[in-house]
């Protein structure tokens, strides 16, 4: 059942909006968890355009095992989140447990 399945949406400071709200909001309107985790530098990003977005936890409270896929949307951000080995790690974590990994864009 959908409603069981629990999506991370990785962010960082200059995200691409769309890649990152709309993912978020169409996986919920399918009964997904979805849930915003940052680098845990801060609490709140911003997109490439100025538009804040608070995460609901950092990556220093995420594990993979508590995760079916993730989400990696584009924008500058990708360019900050691997250089946090969390976040390496724990997308590593996820694609050797052959669960869904994916990206947009960058």
């Amino acid at each position: 059942m959908a409603s069981q399945k629990r999506i991370a949406i990785l962010v960082e400071d200059f995200y691409q909006v769309l890649e990152v709200w709309y993912p978020f909001y169409r996986l919920r309107e399918e009964g997904f968890e979805v849930l915003f985790v940052g680098s845990g530098t801060k609490k709140q990003y911003g997109s490439k355009e100025g538009y804040p977005l608070d995460v609901h936890i950092s990556i220093n409270e995420a594990q993979g095992k508590d995760f079916d896929a993730v989400i990696i949307p584009g924008g500058w951000a990708p360019d900050f989140l691997r250089r946090h080995e969390e976040i390496i790690q724990f997308v590593r974590d996820l694609y050797k447990s052959q669960k869904v990994v994916a990206s947009i864009c960058h």
